[in-house]
């Protein structure tokens, strides 16, 4: 069984075909689909805007994968509600898989480190803050790529700790929310990265082998 890994899409009701057929591409060889986290953003829009969106394209492939979905700081539990199940057949906050004698645990990552946004909520309400952050933040991987993400490398830093204080050796660590991508076999762990503005990092599990692929769209 393949499987396919992406966190920190991002996805509005605001709909972006390039994007749209990018993620449809690289779903149609694969068996299982992890959503790990920030598959939508609730600070820009509301559930029922992104299920009623042209997104539902990007649903009818995902509904006929094994899909799980996994919420991250942008897309709480709270934002959504059962209409979830269009696109993933289960939903929550942690997903183990097992493989042989690995464990392969999945997770947002907002709850090891956390960001600003969750450190001051009362900023995700402010429109001008949100909308400014999207301009320097799309300028930023326009233009620098994922290193646009370098700063994120501590936060990667406690992830990695964690993982190593609280999770048993066979058990590898899946995140995202950093949007910094890392494949650290030695430590067992492996941030998905992010997919927005043309700039695209993704995680593969093949033969219990996990790959992290960049690619531009």
């Amino acid at each position: 069984m393949k499987t396919l890994v992406i966190s920190d899409t991002h996805l509005t009701h605001k709909f972006d075909a390039p994007k749209c057929n990018f993620l449809s591409s690289i779903l149609t060889d694969v068996d299982r689909v992890v959503l790990n986290g920030d598959f939508w953003d609730g600070y820009i829009s509301t559930f029922d805007q992104f299920i009623n969106s042209e997104w539902q394209k990007l649903f009818e492939i995902l509904a006929t994968k094994e899909t799980h979905y996994l919420y991250g700081n942008h897309d709480k539990e709270i934002y959504s509600d059962e209409r979830r199940s269009q696109f993933a057949k289960t939903s929550g906050l942690i997903l183990e898989l097992t493989a042989g004698e690995k464990v392969f645990y999945f997770t947002h990552g907002d709850s090891i480190t956390r960001a600003t946004d969750s450190l001051f909520p009362f900023l995700t309400k402010i429109k001008l803050v949100v909308d400014a952050y999207s301009i320097f933040k799309e300028v930023g991987v326009r233009t620098m790529g994922r290193y646009f993400y370098l700063r994120e490398v501590f936060d990667n830093a406690r992830m990695k700790k964690w993982r190593k204080m609280n999770l048993p050796e066979n058990t590898l660590l899946f995140t995202g929310h950093t949007h910094l991508s890392e494949a650290n076999m030695a430590e067992g762990f492996y941030n998905t990265g992010f997919i927005e503005h043309g700039h695209a990092d993704f995680i593969t599990i093949e033969n219990d082998i996990a790959t992290l692929h960049f690619q531009k769209y």
